[in-house]
């Protein structure tokens, strides 16, 4: 897997090349733009972010993350993948500002070890019962939306950043008694339901 460190260092470079070779402004806006949200790699292993401008206000962005992480009990792991797509409307009275509306969808893929009693043969040939350590694995769902504010600049002719802070609602279908919750519970993963804030600052390429 590439490193986050390599992805930035790479997402640095070609903003820096570029950055410079003349200042950038609203009217010079292209209409493809790929950028990944260093922010996120809190959370997540991997991301990116695809927008597709249609005019110089409005603009359609699709978002996707995911990655393994451990939950707070050790014998936890949840990998989830999320996605995010939503309008656009950059406010033309103030450049570089916008506002967004997105939906959510994390699919997650939840690991716990656990034991169970086995039957198993003894080396005298009886059957008895044993604990034995078993992998468990289950599936959650978690939907939501989120409104998003933040500023966009493009910088010279082939890069742009983005500085945004969202809030939003989520829903999921784990049940607070599920016997791992409180393992996922104010981790973004499935378990937590109710508001979510969340800060993202993206670098990325105009194509």
């Amino acid at each position: 897997m590439v490193k986050k460190s390599l992805i930035v260092s790479v997402l640095l470079m070609l903003t820096s090349q570029f950055s410079f070779a003349q200042g950038g402004s609203e009217s010079t806006y292209s209409k493809y733009y790929v950028g990944v949200n260093v922010a996120d790699f809190v959370l997540y292993n991997y991301n990116a972010q695809f927008m597709y401008r249609f005019n110089p206000e409005f603009a359609g962005v699709f978002y996707m993350a995911g990655g393994l992480k451990d939950g707070m009990d050790l014998n936890t792991s949840v990998q989830d993948i999320r996605f995010e797509l939503g309008p656009r409307w950059m406010i033309p009275e103030a450049e570089g500002i916008f506002l967004q509306i997105s939906g959510l969808l994390v699919d997650s893929q939840i690991w716990y070890v656990g034991n169970e009693w086995s039957l198993v043969q003894g080396p005298d040939g009886l059957m008895y019962y044993e604990q034995v350590e078993t992998t468990y694995r289950e599936r959650y769902m978690q939907t939501g939306f989120s409104l998003i504010f933040g500023a966009h600049y493009e910088i010279g002719t082939n890069a742009f950043v983005e500085v945004s802070g969202s809030y939003g609602l989520r829903w999921s279908n784990l049940d607070e008694e599920h016997p791992h919750y409180e393992s996922f519970d104010n981790m973004t993963y499935s378990g937590y339901e109710g508001p979510s804030i969340r800060g993202q600052l993206l670098l990325g390429i105009k194509l």
